[in-house]
This record gives C-alpha cells, structure tokens and sequence, in this order.
C-alpha cells in the first residue's frame, strides 16, 4: 500500500448525517418519500444498492420537518447508537435519512465512490466512538481525518469492478439461502395447511413436557475444559429457523453438574425445545445430533414426543404462525411473559397419519441438507470475500 497517496476523507467528499425521525404514524401514513432508518441499513450489512426502507414519508411531512433528501450513490455508515455494527452501503434511490446515519456525497473526481465503499468496509469506526449521553457516536469531526488510499483512477475503478464481481456472488447466494428458508414453511402449508386433522393435545403426544435448571453462574463454562463438558443451551442459541447454534458463545458444565444438580434438563438429539419465559417468547429449536447429551436453562422446555408423532412435524407445527400464535396469546405477564408448562402441555394441535409425517420430515431432511451445503459454500465465498478486500488495499490484486 506505500505506493499509493493517502488522502484525508473531507478532501474527497463532504460528510452529514440526516434528520430525526418524524414521531407518530402521520408523517408515513401513505408516504412516497423512501426514509431510511438503522434498521434498513442493518437488512443488509453491506450492499452497494440500498433500494428498500420499511417506511416513506408523505410530501406534507417532507417540507413540514425540513427533511433532507439525498440522491443514489450516497455512500452511508452508522454514525450513533450501532456504530459497532459497522454496516456500509451505497444509497441506491433518493430519500430522506435519519440522523443515526452518517452520510458522505458530494463525492471529488479524484475518489470512485464504489472504490471508498469498499474501502471503508475495511475501517472499523468503533475506534472513533465515544459515549455521549450513554450512547455510542461517532463526531464528524474526527470521520473526515480518516485516511484514505488513492491510486489512480484507473486502478480505483479497476480494483472496484473485481469487488463488484465477488459481492454479486454473495447477494446470489444471499438470495438462495433466503428461498430455502422459505422452502419448509411452504412445504408445511402445502401438506397440511388445508387438511382437518384430529386435534391432541401435546401431553398425550410426548413422553413428558418438563423445563430446565439454572445451575449457579460459576458453573458455566464458555469452553471444554474436561474431554467430558456438556454443552448448555441457552434462549439464544435457539434460531430463528429452528435450529440450534452453539458456535455463537457456547456454553458448558461439568459431566457431574449434568449428571446429579441438572439431571431434569438433560436433553437429547431430537428433543424440541422452546423458551417460555421472554421476551423473546417462543422460540422454538430441535436439538441436533452434534452431542449425544446437552443440557439447558430453566427458560426452556423441552418436548420428547413419542413414537406417534415424529418430532420434525412437532417442531414445524409448533413453529407454524397461526399455531404459535394461538399458543403465545396465553402468555400472561407484564415486563416478562411466561407461558407455564401446564399451559404447553393442554395444547392441542393437529395430527395427520404418521406415514404423512414421516414424508414431511423426509423432505425437511432433504432440504436441510441443501441448507448446510448453502452454508458451507457461503462460508467459503465470505472467506473469498474478505481475502480479497484486505489484498486489494495492500496493492496485493
């Protein structure tokens, strides 16, 4: 990288941020303006086309908050309350923009705009973060003395267009993975959606509906220590798409904790657990075939369902949103909602013939697999990804 020039960040372009949010549901109700909040940014991460906010704002509210609008090509960051989660993109239509997103436009000839976004993928913005009013932010008067390399024009565009390539390949693998989680609740709807089937309830389905144990803090473990540890699953290492994640902080205990002080939570491969105290409530997981014995905490239940149902179609239909809603409405609480084991185990759902199930499963089973391929695949281009950032901005390409 010492063959290249640095450049501070205000000499190529000039940086703002947007406006606060209008309160209320008024300024949005029919809106054509697009106003993008952190939680846009977040849908992506990182993307050099950000064409879709959850909210738009009316004309009316437009030139009643003195709203500012920004055209495509904007490149935006967060700049208080999310600086650490270091999302990047290029704005891809006008809009108006909240004022926790810092804004740079106005962009100098020397500079490619999509050479600086990628570059600032690699620039970490927590290290100028400071706490104002117990938020993080981010002063602009410290983000335009960020350095920047500038190579010559050509070499910019040259270096972009191969990133151009390398993320193209992610957002269509992005879009794979986003078709496959809607596989299994469509396959779901298709096989039973519209079928009547008798009604159980899930104690008569289930060898028993029991919850966890919290064993004291000092138990806990954030890695093995004895070849015999347990693992110990916690509210969120249940996923959204019903899994279980035991790479995000995993957690063990001892092989005797598990065995005498935690002896009712064990659990094992096929059990399907949810948690009944939140928020969150309701998330529902399988527990998978990594270890033959896990264990987890007293915000969880655990369903071990006998032969009659199999426990992929207990998991997807406990999953389904018109059952778990039904299930969720009875939760009573004020801050903290609970659902009670007494309350899981009168549940009623639907159950069609076993040899149905079995096929359901089957095909979950199926698309699972092609799940974990996505996975491993995304992985590698992720990998790809990141090798091929750090060796563009040291002249390595």
């Amino acid at each position: 990288m010492s063959k290249w020039s640095y450049v501070a960040l205000g000499e190529i372009c000039e940086i703002t941020g947007g406006n606060s949010a209008p309160q209320g549901n008024e300024p949005f109700d029919n809106g054509t303006l697009p106003f993008v909040r952190m939680r846009d940014l977040g849908r992506y991460h990182f993307t050099s086309n950000l064409n879709k906010t959850d909210d738009k704002l009316t004309e009316n509210a437009v030139q009643k908050y003195r709203m500012k609008i920004f055209e495509p090509g904007c490149i935006l960051f967060p700049r208080s309350g999310s600086v650490f989660l270091n999302h990047r993109a290029i704005l891809g239509i006008r809009a108006a923009i909240v004022s926790h997103i810092g804004v740079l436009h106005k962009f100098s000839d020397s500079i490619n705009v999509r050479f600086l976004y990628y570059y600032l993928q690699t620039y970490d913005m927590t290290r100028l973060s400071k706490k104002t009013t117990g938020v993080d932010s981010i002063a602009f008067s410290d983000v335009v003395k960020i350095q920047i390399p500038l190579p010559p024009l050509p070499e910019q565009e040259w270096i972009a267009r191969l990133l151009d390539e390398s993320e193209s390949l992610q957002a269509t693998r992005t879009h794979a993975k986003a078709r496959m989680e809607q596989f299994i609740p469509g396959l779901f709807q298709q096989m039973f959606g519209d079928e009547k089937f008798p009604n159980i309830k899930l104690s008569d389905l289930c060898h028993f509906i029991t919850k966890g144990t919290t064993p004291k803090s000092q138990d806990i473990k954030d890695e093995v220590i004895e070849n015999d540890d347990v693992p110990f699953i916690k509210v969120y290492h249940i996923t959204d798409d019903g899994g279980i994640d035991f790479h995000y902080h995993p957690a063990f205990v001892s092989r005797s904790i598990h065995n005498v002080f935690l002896k009712r939570s064990i659990v094992y491969p096929n059990d399907v657990l949810m948690n009944i105290v939140g928020p969150p409530l309701g998330k529902i997981g399988i527990v998978p075939s990594e270890y033959n014995e896990w264990n987890i905490n007293q915000a969880i239940a655990i369903f071990r369902a006998k032969e009659k149902i199999e426990p992929l179609y207990l998991l997807h239909t406990l999953r389904h949103k018109p059952i778990l809603n039904k299930l969720l409405s009875q939760a009573v609480g004020i801050r903290q909602y609970n659902l009670s084991l007494e309350q899981c185990r009168n549940f009623m759902i639907p159950v069609p013939p076993l040899a149905l199930q079995r096929e359901f499963a089957a095909r979950v089973e199926a698309a699972r697999g092609v799940q974990s391929a996505q996975a491993r695949s995304a992985e590698r281009i992720e990998a790809l990804y990141q090798s091929m950032l750090s060796r563009a901005f040291a002249g390595e390409l």
